[in-house]
């Protein structure tokens, strides 16, 4: 997996209609409830996802293992 840097933010709302611009990589994209998600998620925002609902800050993935992330050192 390559290293990548994904921000995710929490909208409380919402107009328009949502586009798949990447069809060729992305089955679909809708709305779901964050207890019933699909299996088939994009490992990196399953990462941010679940690190939300674990109350973390941030999730480490594809990069290398470390014993503690600087941040959450102090």
């Amino acid at each position: 997996m390559e290293p990548r840097l994904g921000l995710f933010f929490l909208a409380t709302r919402w107009t328009g209609e949502t586009v798949n611009r990447e069809p060729d990589k992305c089955s679909a994209i809708d709305w779901f409830p964050l207890d019933n998600l699909p299996t088939d998620l994009i490992s990196y925002p399953a990462a941010g996802i679940h690190a939300y609902l674990t109350g973390q800050p941030f999730a480490i993935l594809g990069w290398p293992a470390t014993e503690a992330p600087a941040a959450m050192l102090s």
